[in-house]
């Protein structure tokens, strides 16, 4: 049977709209109401993305490395697969579009996260991005991180690449001959959160897509994504995406 080509998410603090397209591509529109200052840090194993935003004065900051950037109007964010990227949201509601796909790039599309300004029209399809993105100049790179030090990188290259194998983080600093309390510190300093936490988030994720994409059921994304303990892959997944796993089970027609 077919799936859906729609889906809606109803969360306690947001609601999301996806749309799928035949490629494996999505889009999905999100409002989002924030009842307290919040920073989020957001990274999303495999597929590209690019997010829009019609942005109020003061209602969004987005890390450049040690600097924040403060933006206004119709903004869009390039964001490669993998990278981790901090949001500082104030309260109030906050709406945005984000496409997501694993389709090549088009070869002049940028290889770094990156900002900049659209005009008044906005893309609206997988077409019009790659459109867009080989055609960008006016560019603002973004990032968490923007140099980290080769210690930390290399943590995170090898999470990136085993984040769904079952091996625990000091088996990790054993192969990369780093000390356990060395790569989580210097890791955490570069990426605002510890090793476990960002493959935690890498599996929570990768389980979404999962979900979204492949209609997996709860229990089997969970475990696709790394997770050998289901009731961990639920508490983990509240915790980052706010709401429970089975509201991003898309259904059959």
């Amino acid at each position: 049977m077919d799936l859906e080509k729609h889906h809606i998410v109803l969360a306690k603090n947001y609601s999301s709209d996806y749309t799928f397209y035949d490629n494996g591509s999505f889009s999905f529109k999100r409002v989002h109401q924030w009842k307290t200052p919040s920073i989020e840090l957001d990274v999303f194993p495999y597929y590209w993305s690019v997010a829009v935003s019609d942005l109020r004065p003061g209602q969004l900051k987005i890390r450049a490395g040690s600097q924040l950037m403060e933006l206004s109007g119709l903004w869009a964010a390039f964001i490669p697969a993998f990278s981790i990227v901090e949001w500082q949201m104030q309260p109030g509601e906050f709406r945005f579009e984000a496409f997501l796909s694993q389709e090549p790039l088009p070869a002049q599309a940028p290889s770094r996260p990156c900002l900049f300004p659209l005009d008044d029209t906005r893309p609206n399809s997988i077409h019009d991005l790659m459109d867009l993105l080989s055609q960008v100049k006016d560019i603002r790179p973004f990032g968490k991180c923007l140099s980290p030090p080769p210690q930390a990188l290399s943590t995170k290259s090898f999470l990136d690449t085993h984040f769904q194998v079952d091996i625990s983080i000091s088996e990790i600093a054993n192969q990369l001959d780093i000390s356990h309390a060395a790569m989580t510190r210097n890791f955490k300093k570069s990426f605002g959160m510890s090793p476990i936490a960002y493959r935690n988030k890498l599996r929570v994720y990768h389980s979404v897509a999962d979900m979204l994409t492949r209609s997996e059921k709860v229990y089997r994304a969970g475990l696709s994504s790394g997770f050998s303990d289901i009731s961990r892959f639920y508490s983990q997944f509240r915790k980052y995406i706010g709401a429970t796993p089975s509201l991003f089970l898309r259904n059959d027609d």
